[in-house]
Formats: structure tokens, C-alpha cells, sequence
């Protein structure tokens, strides 16, 4: 981009490099989080507003009821963003009669953990690809915005997964494409096929080399 305008510039890197650097590995993020690392683990991460929690967090849920329906084993971990109120989500947990673990923070943990996850459109799906877990992104927004944005945007993808690899490594599901059974759908693609999560996990390992070596802050 800056080439393109005629700017001198470098790249340095990204500094999520080095804020994921030193996780553990999956088993022990699951027992550090009271997880049982010998059951499938879903992470969920509805968003940091609170209107894509509002619309998102409800849509993950019963998609991790049709995850259960096929693997009733599957745990749920939800890490909670701090600029959302706890009992804000702990109140749509209850009301959806979904047992997840609610978390405060820890996201990069719970991603750690997971074998899978279902996240919206942002930062998160970018941690998600770099600490190497299968995931789809979902995102929905008011009907007169996505009518907008239709017209308006130039990219190909929504997600800084796909954008960074400019090609589709992970499933972007937006608007009415975001449904329980297509989300499920994904998810279980990973959790009953090993193959298919070890495949993507090799794909997801190629944005480390995209966004440099390290050191960039």
C-alpha cells in the first residue's frame, strides 16, 4: 500500500507475535483453566461491544447445543472481554440454558485450549489464527449496514485471517449465512476429522511468516 503511494517504508512485524509467544501447550492451558483436556473444547469469542455480544453471543450458543447433539462430550469455554460487564454474559448463558464456562479474560488461555473456535469478526480471529486454532468467523449487523457495506467495501474477506493470507483459509459465515446448523456444521468438520484440523492448523501457520519474525513494537 505504501509502495503504491509513493512512501518509503519498512515493515517490522506485528506485535501479536510477541504477546503469543510463550503459551503453553494445549493440554496444559485446558487443566490451567479447569478444563478436561481429553474432551473436545469449543472457545467462544462473541466480540469486546456489546452489540456484537447482544447479537453474537446468543447465535454461539445454540450452535454449541447442535455441536452437542453429535458430541455430547464437547465443553464450552467463553473468555469475557473487559470492556463487557460479567453478569451482562452470564445473564445470556443462563437465558439460553447452555452450560460454557464463563471466563474473565484470558482469551489467549481458552484459544490455547480449544480444538476449535467460533469467532467474530476482528483482533480475536487474528490471535486465533496465529496461536493455530481452527476456527469460522461469524459476524452480523443491521440489515441497512451490510446493504451499505455491500456497495461500499473493496475487500474480498472480512476477517484478518483470510485478508493477511489473501486467499480463504477459514469459513467467513455473515448475515444469514451466520445460522446455528452452518456454524455447528464447521466446527464438527474439525472436532469428528482430525485430519482436517491438522491441515488447517498447517494452513494457519503460514500467517507467523506473513507478519515478520517478531520484535516489532
Amino acid at each position: 500500500f505504501y509502495t503504491t503511494a509513493g512512501v518509503d517504508a519498512e515493515y517490522t512485524g506485528h506485535p501479536l507475535l510477541d504477546r503469543l509467544q510463550h503459551l503453553p501447550s494445549q493440554e496444559q492451558a485446558a487443566r490451567t483453566l479447569g478444563m478436561d483436556p481429553t474432551r473436545p473444547l469449543v472457545a467462544l469469542l462473541p466480540g469486546s461491544r456489546r452489540h456484537e455480544v447482544q447479537h453474537l453471543l446468543p447465535l454461539m450458543l445454540e450452535s454449541m447445543q447442535h455441536i452437542r447433539q453429535r458430541l455430547p462430550q464437547t465443553q464450552g469455554v467463553l473468555p469475557v472481554a473487559s470492556t463487557i460487564p460479567l453478569p451482562a454474559i452470564q445473564a445470556i448463558v443462563a437465558g439460553a440454558g447452555c452450560a460454557v464456562t464463563v471466563l474473565q479474560g484470558q482469551s489467549h488461555m481458552a484459544l490455547r485450549a480449544a480444538h476449535f473456535a467460533i469467532v467474530a469478526s476482528g483482533t480475536a480471529t487474528l490471535e486465533t489464527g496465529l496461536i493455530g486454532t481452527p476456527l469460522v468467523v461469524v459476524y452480523k449487523v443491521h440489515p441497512f449496514t451490510a446493504f451499505l457495506a455491500k456497495r461500499l467495501l473493496r475487500v474480498p474477506y472480512i476477517s484478518l485471517v483470510n485478508i493477511i493470507a489473501a486467499r480463504r483459509l477459514v469459513p467467513e459465515l455473515l448475515q444469514k449465512q451466520a445460522c446455528p446448523q452452518t456454524i455447528a456444521s464447521h466446527a464438527l468438520q474439525c472436532l469428528e476429522h482430525p485430519t482436517t484440523a491438522v491441515a488447517l492448523r498447517r494452513e494457519l501457520a503460514t500467517l507467523r511468516d506473513i507478519l515478520g519474525t517478531g520484535g516489532g513494537a
